[in-house]
């Protein structure tokens, strides 16, 4: 049975739903998850500047699922490639737009770069390329930055790692105040990527984990 994902409203008038899925870096591996995960009902699919767009384009293709209700997010990591990005992934894709498009920002990037990038942001989504443009990984500062020199729009979604071996003290209702919705990604990511991080009750044996939290295995 298909799962019904809740869909949220963004700034610009567009909605999203508000679960997704990554993929994977690899044609056959991005092909069956997208595959399977469309059958179990997912809508969003956030993908990345490498080969796996074919394998996805085969996947939703196969679906029979219509174009208009399938949600993509594409992100762009290099600002001078954002043309070329965005032209490529609908070229591999077979389309001519995606759902959202994200600027992944580095806070050590000089405020007029910033501005500059944003600019083009905004053309790509006036072209109608992106119904949608948003940023990943921005502070408040730059978001303010943005807010205060955006010509048409501003960013629909911040996105941002968040998971609980990943804390951030992200302001999530300020965004929430400007009508910036937050994304997270790698919720769920990587259970195996926690060297370093403290104690994990995935790795822990279960004969400590209660005598560490102060309880009995049977409690």
């Amino acid at each position: 049975m298909a799962i019904k994902v809740p869909i949220m409203s963004l700034n610009d008038g567009y909605v999203i739903p508000a679960l997704g899925i990554g993929t994977s870096n690899s044609v056959t591996k991005s092909y069956e998850e997208v595959k399977h995960a469309l059958q179990l009902g997912y809508r969003h699919i956030n993908i990345t500047e490498s080969e796996e767009l074919v394998g996805i384009r085969h996947a939703i293709e196969e679906s029979g699922i219509p174009r208009h209700e399938i949600f993509i997010t594409a992100k762009v990591y290099i600002l001078e490639e954002m043309g070329t990005v965005i032209s490529n992934a609908l070229l591999s894709l077979g389309g001519t737009y995606v759902d959202l498009y994200l600027m992944d920002w580095e806070p050590y990037d000089h405020p007029l770069v910033l501005f500059a990038a944003w600019r083009v942001m905004e053309r790509i989504k006036k072209s109608g390329q992106a119904k949608s443009i948003g940023v990943a990984n921005m502070g408040i500062h730059d978001l303010k930055s943005i807010i205060e020199r955006a010509e048409y729009f501003l960013p629909a979604i911040n996105q941002v790692k968040f998971q609980s071996y990943y804390p951030q003290n992200h302001p999530l209702e300020w965004t929430k105040m400007q009508g910036i919705v937050t994304a997270s990604y790698g919720s769920l990511d990587s259970l195996g990527r926690i060297e370093n991080r403290g104690r994990s009750p995935f790795v822990e044996p279960e004969s400590t984990l209660p005598k560490r939290v102060g309880n009995t295995n049977g409690a």
